[in-house]
């Protein structure tokens, strides 16, 4: 269900991978002055095709969400670094082909770096989410989850600006649609998104869910960035859980913790 998720910039990169029997041709033609004789010659080579091959699969991996998309891009973008080098070195008609080959090699380092943050770290590593990018702190918050028109206790443990994870003893599908309400730093903050990770009870993390928002309007965005803003600039400590209270009202919304961050 994953591939719902996909940001823009992924799904770009993944449509590029696939067009690559069309546009790999042209950059490199362009990118290195290659004569359209030499990349006809160029284009005959088993290797070539074999990277080209690659990286279509890939690009259709990608944009499923498949989880051997990220080994076999991986390949690819390795094998399209090592081409891109001989390229420049045997046919670059270019006095600039060596600054044309770095500008190649940064922009696939970008596209490995983008493409994993996104694609590996939710197969790979299920303790980093999907929102770790956003600003957010480890909590202890009450919250209640909504499906199906009936309500069940959770407790919100990590907390962004894009979704949550959700200590629960309930069983959710994935891809579910699902409504939670809490309230933080007196602010009540009502989301609408969809069950994207789920983890087991085990000694790492707790049995719960990952939820991503969707569909929030521009108050409830605003309500969670000065939450999360007013989290990250709180003063805990290693191993030790504070309190959150409400400064108007004193009232105890929960606790933080962090791992060191």
């Amino acid at each position: 269900m994953l591939k719902y998720y996909l940001s823009n910039t992924l799904r770009a990169i993944a449509l590029f991978y696939i067009s690559f029997p069309i546009t790999y041709p042209i950059l490199i033609g362009f990118w290195f002055h290659i004569p359209a004789s030499k990349l006809l010659t160029l284009s005959l080579s088993p290797i070539y095709w074999f990277v080209v091959i690659l990286a279509v699969v890939s690009g259709f991996g990608m944009l499923n969400a498949k989880r051997w998309s990220w080994y076999v891009f991986f390949v690819s973008s390795c094998l399209i670094i090592y081409e891109n080098a001989y390229i420049a070195s045997t046919h670059g008609g270019n006095q600039y082909s060596l600054f044309a080959f770095l500008i190649t090699l940064l922009f696939t380092a970008w596209f490995v770096f983008r493409v994993g943050k996104e694609l590996q770290v939710p197969y790979m590593y299920p303790k980093i989410k999907w929102w770790e990018s956003d600003p957010n702190k480890k909590l202890s918050l009450p919250v209640r989850v909504i499906r199906n028109h009936q309500e069940s206790e959770g407790e919100i443990l990590d907390l962004g600006i894009s979704g949550c994870f959700i200590k629960s003893v309930a069983d959710y599908d994935l891809d579910e649609a699902v409504s939670i309400r809490f309230v933080l730093f007196g602010y009540d903050i009502f989301c609408e998104g969809n069950i994207v990770w789920k983890a087991m009870s085990a000694v790492t993390h707790p049995k719960g869910v990952g939820m991503r928002f969707k569909g929030l309007d521009k108050h409830t965005k605003r309500k969670l960035k000065i939450c999360c803003k007013r989290l990250s600039g709180l003063d805990v400590y290693k191993n030790i859980s504070s309190p959150i209270v409400d400064n108007k009202t004193n009232k105890l919304l929960g606790t933080t913790s962090t791992n060191g961050s």
